[in-house]
Order: C-alpha cells, then structure tokens, then sequence
C-alpha cells in the first residue's frame, strides 16, 4: 500500500511539473513582447500585432528605463497597423505622440521616423503646409545624423511630392524640375502606389492630361485594396477558426489530466485517511497511559509544591514591606518632578516660538529675493537688446527675424554685458574675475543659459548652428568647472560658489 500511496505521489509531481514548463529565456519581458509583436506583423495578423504593440507602450509606463528604447517603436507600430486599416485619424494622433515624445527626450531616429509617416498622412489628407514642414524637418535630421540608404529610401520622392503640394496649394505654377521628378515618379512602376497616385493628382490640377490616367489608377489602387482587405480578413477568420479549435484541444487535455489528478489524488486521500485512523488509535491508548503516569507523578509533587508556597508566602510579606517603603520615596519625587516638567512645558513653549519665528523671517527672506529677481528681470526686458531676446516671461514676445543674428555683433555683446551687469548685480563682470581666461562672447554665453535661452534661439542669435552651441557649452563649462575646483572659497559679487 505504501509502494501504491509514493507511485501516485510521483506521478502527481512529474505532470504538475511539466504542466508548469515555461519558455526560457534571456530576453527582457518588454523586448520579447516587442519582437512577437514584429512577428506578428510581418505574419499579417494585424489584430494580435496591435495588442503586443499596445502591451510594449504599457508596460513601459511600469518600466521607464525601457520606455526610450520601447514606447516610441510599439506606437510606431500601432500606427502602422492603423495606416493598413486605413485609420489615418488614429494613426496620426500616435504619430504626433511619438513625434512629442521624441522632441522633450531628444530622440533624433524617433523623430525622422514620426515625421516621416506624418508627412505621408499629411499628404493623403490634403494638408499640404503641414507635410511640407514634416518634410523639411525629416530631410534635416538625416542631413545632421548622416543616416544610411535604406533608412533614408523614399525620403526625396516624399521631399518632391510636398514641395510640389505646397506650391500647388498656394496658386504657384510648378518648376521645370519638379514638373520632370513629378512626371517620373508617376511613371515609375517601383514606385509604392500611393505616391504614384499622388503625383499623378498633383500633375493632373496642373495639367488636366494627366487626368484619366489619375482616375484609372486611382480605380486600380481602391479595388486591389478591398481585394487585400477581403484576405487579409478572410486569413483572420481562419487563423481565429485554428486558434479556437487549438483552444478546444487544450482543454480536452486539460480535462484528462484533470480527472486523472483527481482520481490520484482521491485514492491517496482515501489511504491517507486510513492510515491516519490507525496512527490515531495507537496515540489514543498511548495518550491514556501517560495521563495515569502525570496523575501519579502530580500527586507525589503536591507535598513538594505545599512547602514551596510556604516559604514563598514568607519571602512576599518582606518584599511587600519593602514595596511600600519605596513607594513612600517615589511619592516624595513626583513632587519634585512636577515642578520641573512644569519649568521644561515653558522652556519648550518658548523654543517653539522662536523656531516659528525663524521660519517666518526665512520665508520673508526668499520672498525678497524671488521678488527682487523679478523686478531685475522685467527691468531687462525694458534695455535695448534685451527687449528683443526670445524668452519665455519676455512681454514684448519678439519674432524670429527680430533676434536674428542680435548678438553676432562684438558691440552688441558688450551692451548686452553691460544690460546683464546693469540688472543682476555686476553678473557678467563676476564670471571674468571668476574665469580670467573667459572671452567676451563665452560670458555672452554664459548670460544666455542663465536667461533660460533655448540652445535653437542661441544659435539664431549668435548667427551659427545648433551643433555649434552645444560644443561651446560644453568647453564653458569644463573651463568654469576647472576654475572653480582651484578656487573653491573664493566668491564673486553676483555669483553663486562653484
């Protein structure tokens, strides 16, 4: 019976154990729900691609260290999948996230990505001005990154198709080369069929030639759609008819290794009660003996405890004598004490006070200086140059041809030094006797970033590149950083200690 009871047992465990195999792998769980995703996609199940790129943009809510790698490729492919259902509405709301997304994080391929399928959204829905920007701000980011062929594939097709829109839109007759790209791109038959067809559009508004070859390809294109839209949807009812009777299996199996868990698990429930029936007879007459063996034990210590309460009765009486003479001394303490804690209830009343008191003066303090800040900084915006700087809390709002190039020019630099000195207590003048070796345009620099300046305004100020600010950024601050680590006490009028 016991063989029988450890043959159940084990087989118990080997079926639970292989019911509970799972996949092992290396792979973070956000990559792999990424890649079954792609998976998915390129199999042509578009619904189940959908759900893993939404699961990969939520799971990077609980994970931000994966969300700059993961969120912005699942919303990508969510919008993809919507671009193929024909959902432009949906798509560009996540092409427009993404391109937000990669804007506040600088995430240079995120962005060109976004505005890529933008500009094509753009363009199927007639917003021309708006492609045309998506355009131009793709073709500057894979002129910055230098990116390769096969990721920059369509991007000049898509940069002709936009201009030309953007022209047509605005009652201007298309150039000579444009009119040639236009007219070549809509006889390319390698071409993808939407910038075909909306060249041969742009042709046809100026050339009404182009017209009936327009509407017949415009006719091919929507009806070799409804044919892939008809199998694709039909491949999905299959799979879904597969997936249910793959479903039905699996539960067949789950049921036959159910029952049989069960009926092992009853036959050795029924044996583990009979054993525990006997165990429990055997222990009932143990337990029956040994009660008589502590009754006679209990009964030989009786006369043994009877002494021992004796001479405990006696100890108590002259601690209890003792007990009150100490309690007669306690009495005469609290007395005391009393007083005291009277004496420290005043003491920490007025310790309270004054810490109230302090408070009360540091915040008046930082409202002094925040207010005083304010006051310098309006006054700034009232000088020459500073009136036309591009920030933020600037009232007078200034154009970009307003700044461009302000501070280009070496007199400019020293009036608006001596504006920064002016209104934040000898600012710019500090930073020199701080840095002896910084030059007059690093101050003007540095003023900027202390205004809050974006790097891109920086630039159009100073007549020079985005790139080139952030270099010069960078050497500023090693050369403050390696003045201040060989004068750490010394402390300019104006300027914060390193």
């Amino acid at each position: 019976m016991n063989t029988i009871f450890k043959n159940s047992v084990l087989i118990i465990l080997s079926l639970s154990l292989t019911a509970c195999v799972r996949e092992n792998t290396s792979l973070p769980y956000i990559e792999r729900v990424y890649q079954e995703a792609l998976k998915l996609h390129r199999e042509g199940n578009l619904n189940d691609a959908l759900f893993h790129y939404q699961l990969t943009a939520l799971l990077c809510q609980y994970n931000p260290e994966d969300s700059l790698t993961f969120w912005w490729k699942g919303m990508c492919g969510q919008g993809g999948i919507w671009l193929q259902k024909n959902f432009t509405g949906d798509a560009e709301k996540d092409f427009r996230a993404v391109l937000e997304f990669a804007r506040r994080h600088r995430l240079d391929t995120a962005e060109y990505t976004a505005c890529r399928q933008l500009t094509d959204i753009a363009l199927q829905r007639q917003e021309y001005h708006r492609a045309y920007g998506y355009n131009r701000r793709a073709l500057q980011i894979a002129e910055e990154k230098g990116y390769p062929a096969d990721l920059t594939k369509g991007l000049e097709e898509e940069a002709a198709l936009a201009q030309s829109a953007q022209l047509l839109a605005q009652g201007q007759a298309l150039p000579e080369a444009l009119h040639r790209r236009l007219a070549h791109l809509a006889a390319d038959t390698s071409a993808l069929w939407k910038r075909q067809i909306l060249a041969l559009r742009l042709l046809a508004l100026q050339d009404t030639s182009y017209l009936p070859t327009y509407l017949r390809m415009q006719d091919e294109y929507w009806t070799t759609r409804f044919r892939t839209f008809m199998d694709e949807a039909e491949r999905e009812k299959k799979g879904l008819i597969a997936e249910r009777d793959a479903i039905a299996a699996g539960q067949k199996h789950t049921l036959f290794i159910a029952l049989t868990l069960f009926a092992l698990l009853l036959g050795g429930g029924l044996y583990a009660v009979a054993s525990h029936r006997r165990k429990h007879e055997l222990e009932h007459v143990r337990f029956l003996l040994s009660q008589k063996e502590q009754a006679i034990q209990i009964l030989e210590g009786q006369q043994e405890d009877t002494e021992r309460l004796r001479r405990q009765i006696s100890e108590k009486e002259k601690r209890m004598e003792e007990l009150a003479q100490r309690e007669r001394k306690l009495q005469e303490l609290s007395s005391l004490a009393q007083g005291k804690e009277k004496d420290l209830a005043r003491f920490s009343r007025l310790t309270r006070e004054i810490d109230e008191l302090r408070h009360r003066i540091e915040q008046k303090q930082l409202e002094w200086k925040e207010k005083e800040a304010q006051i310098r900084r309006h006054h700034l915006y009232d000088l020459p140059i500073s009136h036309r700087l591009p920030v933020a809390d600037n009232p007078h709002q200034p154009r970009k041809e307003d700044f461009d190039g302000l501070l280009a020019n070496k007199e400019r630099q020293m009036e608006f030094l001596q504006e920064m000195d002016r209104c934040f207590n000898r600012f710019a003048a500090g930073l020199k006797v701080l840095t002896p070796g910084l030059t007059d345009e690093e101050a003007v620099y540095c003023c900027l970033f202390r205004l809050n300046v974006r790097p891109t305004d920086i630039a159009v100020l100073m007549a020079t590149s985005r790139s080139n600010v952030s270099k010069r950024r960078i050497r500023i601050e090693n050369k403050l950083s390696f003045n201040c680590s060989t004068t750490k006490d010394h402390t300019v009028q104006g300027m914060p200690k390193c």
